[in-house]
């Protein structure tokens, strides 16, 4: 996916390994292909920030039916507190120094826009990103797993 090898330098100059796979080489989804790229940028680079020291980030796409797919994105990251989790998406609440506050919250609004659900998980060293998109016709041909 295009949105992964955009961040591999990133991943890579911070010593974070990004790992994906994904359920078919082939598959067909309705999207705006940009915004979604938008979203994932995002929040690969929200993971990436998270791990200063290192880590990896694990990306896997799965068929839900026939009208989904699902996008989980993992990180090796310290995890979010529950008094900060329960903010997330909220206009201008951020955690970074120079950040906006606004990367969650368009992020969820994009992936609301496509008919998908955005949840976010945290625990000790483990926060998961998780959407869904109603899928049709935009073609990505994708090999079975990369680690890159």
């Amino acid at each position: 996916m295009e949105a992964i090898e955009l961040m591999v330098p990133h991943a890579t100059m911070k010593n974070i390994v990004i790992a994906y796979s994904f359920e078919l080489e082939q598959f067909e989804i309705m999207m705006d292909k940009n915004r979604i790229k938008q979203v994932l940028v995002n929040i690969i680079n929200n993971a990436i920030e998270a791990m200063p020291n290192g880590g990896s980030i694990d990306i896997g796409l799965r068929i839900i039916d026939k009208q989904a797919v699902s996008i989980c994105i993992r990180d090796t990251g310290p995890g979010i507190s529950d008094e900060v989790l329960q903010r997330i998406g909220e206009p201008f609440f951020t955690t970074k120094t120079t950040g906006t506050g606004l990367g969650i919250m368009v992020s969820r609004k994009i992936i609301e826009s496509h008919h998908g659900r955005f949840q976010i998980h945290s625990r000790a060293f483990c926060r998961i990103r998780f959407f869904t998109v109603s899928r049709t016709y935009i073609v990505y041909e994708l090999s079975m797993e990369h680690y890159i």
